[in-house]
């Protein structure tokens, strides 16, 4: 799997991972093949990375699911920190925090 800027999609890629916008909806399933309209439906909904398969398989089979409207690493590592200041110092809930944290650079840095 590879993540790729969206100008970059050729047509006939398939997505390794879901979009799913914002909201929850799912703009695109996992393993949909990509044609010059879909590209630029994507592009309407401000997306600016996507996942596509390499060599017609997947080097991360258990993600398949993505957030990538317009987000950033910053911004993601962030909102976690929000999410978990009323658990303080609850040892296990900043383990969790931290895990959270590690699967989000990872999903970054491809």
């Amino acid at each position: 799997m590879k993540r790729i800027k969206i100008e970059e999609v050729s047509e006939g890629d398939v997505l390794a991972k879901s979009i799913v916008l914002n909201n929850g909806v799912v703009l695109l399933s996992k393993g949909s093949i990509l044609t010059g309209s879909i590209i630029n439906q994507i592009k309407k909904q401000h997306i600016y990375y996507v996942y596509i398969e390499n060599n017609n398989s997947l080097t991360d089979e258990g993600a398949d699911v993505s957030y990538l409207n317009g987000r950033t690493m910053e911004n993601d590592l962030s909102d976690i920190e929000k999410r978990f200041i009323l658990v303080g110092n609850i040892k296990l809930m900043e383990d969790i925090k931290n895990i959270i944290k590690k699967i989000i650079i990872q999903e970054y840095q491809g």
